[in-house]
């Protein structure tokens, strides 16, 4: 008798439990997977056991003997995946004996020859193994921890010879920071130098004794070619539009940050993904690893990268700005000051073209009481692509009575809409 014959001559709860289990069959290892984890399994597991415990403790007892080296085995297994040491190198394996001498003696200046040059010189930079950097920082960085997500790290050089490392990575958060999305953010997640490094000075041409920078020159170095390396890396990741980092009060004073150009912009306290009391002084009550104390949020922008690109894209504005653009009054006008009447339409453009979180339109009345519109961020940098109709006739734009005021519309103009299929 035929499959289809059957479903025909089904009731209709048959044929639903003709369904389920056909899918039962279809997803039968998921769900038997999803039954041994969850908690109603688990009870029952439990009071089978309790029930059945005297029987299970003779079995494995009749086990033991009769298997003492698969015994012996799994024993050593589950003491070494919950050793101490084990815990400690995590996520990597163990080092041997080579491994763990290499990592202790790394980066131990053995002399520091003051004749060969400047430092700026003689520090150089090169892209570090994930594994091996990460190996150095665990043993010897005070929070003995590596990082996850994705990761760079250089090996801090002087005279070709590794003296500490410098971790890069994409910053556990989920909100913006300073206006800047997560995603467009590095954390300078750990630095490390020899101590043998650290105290090195010199004296100049007059006897006078210096300290060596190297903290500060190798993140000067990082910097300057941080971007350019994270992209050939991630090249699928977004563009880096800053560096932040968290500084602990306790144990640092920001200083490095500092001496970098790194802005302070707040403080933050420890906490497991808001969970825990809150406290005054920022933070939750509940603390990780990496925050057991207050720490200072210290951001450093590219302003140049940033910059290049929103010059090139107000310069495609400006190209395409032409008098069917205008409003008719404006038009007169626009004959002598090729840029007048085009503020609204170039600074809507301008929006949707950065796209960006940072920027929102501002608008005043000028002393010729016309409205003129630009964009401008939260510290007060402005983008202005038709600034050029006030400076031909020598008078100030009214940024000073400026306020922050959304467009007509969430979409496009018509006119902007034209604008942007010409650039685009």
């Amino acid at each position: 008798m035929s499959t289809t014959f059957l479903r025909q001559n089904q009731t209709p709860s048959e044929r639903i439990k003709q369904q389920k289990r056909e899918w039962y069959y279809r997803n039968r290892k998921s769900v038997l997977k999803q039954q041994q984890k969850s908690e109603e399994r688990k009870e029952s597991k439990k009071e089978w056991y309790e029930k059945n415990r005297e029987v299970c403790i003779a079995k494995s007892l009749d086990w033991n003997i009769q298997n003492p080296i698969q015994r012996k085995s799994t024993v050593q297994k589950y003491t070494h995946r919950n050793s101490a040491r084990t815990k400690f190198w995590k996520p990597y394996n163990i080092p041997d004996h080579m491994q763990l001498e290499w990592i202790e003696n790394f980066g131990r200046l053995q002399k520091f020859d003051q004749l060969k040059g400047k430092l700026s010189k003689r520090l150089t930079l090169e892209i570090a193994p994930l594994k091996e950097s990460n190996l150095v920082i665990i043993h010897h960085h005070y929070l003995h921890r590596s990082r996850t997500m994705s990761q760079l790290s250089y090996w801090i050089c002087i005279d070709e010879i590794p003296v500490g490392v410098l971790l890069y990575s994409l910053p556990r958060v989920s909100v913006p920071i300073d206006g800047i999305e997560p995603m467009k953010l590095l954390e300078l997640a750990r630095l490390w130098i020899h101590p043998s490094v650290q105290n090195l000075s010199y004296k100049d041409r007059n006897g006078k004794s210096h300290s060596l920078s190297v903290a500060s020159c190798a993140m000067g170095k990082s910097l300057r070619r941080i971007n350019k390396d994270w992209e050939e890396k991630y090249p699928t990741l977004p563009e880096v539009d800053a560096i932040v980092s968290w500084s602990d009060d306790v144990r640092h004073k920001g200083t490095i940050y500092k001496s970098s150009n790194f802005k302070e912009t707040g403080k933050s306290g420890g906490n497991l993904h808001g969970t825990g009391t809150k406290r005054k002084d920022g933070g939750y009550y509940r603390l990780n690893k990496d925050f057991r104390h207050i720490k200072t949020r210290f951001l450093y922008k590219f302003y140049g990268s940033k910059m290049k690109k929103i010059n090139s894209l107000v310069r495609k504005v400006k190209s395409n700005l032409t008098p069917d653009l205008l409003k008719p009054i404006y038009r007169e006008k626009n004959k002598t000051n090729p840029m007048f009447g085009h503020c609204y339409v170039a600074t809507e453009g301008l929006y949707h073209l950065l796209q960006s979180s940072e920027y929102f339109p501002h608008c005043a009345r000028d002393e010729d009481g016309i409205v003129h519109w630009w964009l401008e961020d939260g510290t007060g940098n402005r983008i202005d692509a038709t600034r050029e109709q006030y400076d031909l006739v020598k008078k100030v734009p009214p940024y000073a009575k400026g306020k922050k005021k959304w467009f007509l519309t969430k979409q496009p103009s018509k006119r902007t809409q034209e604008l942007l299929n010409r650039i685009q």
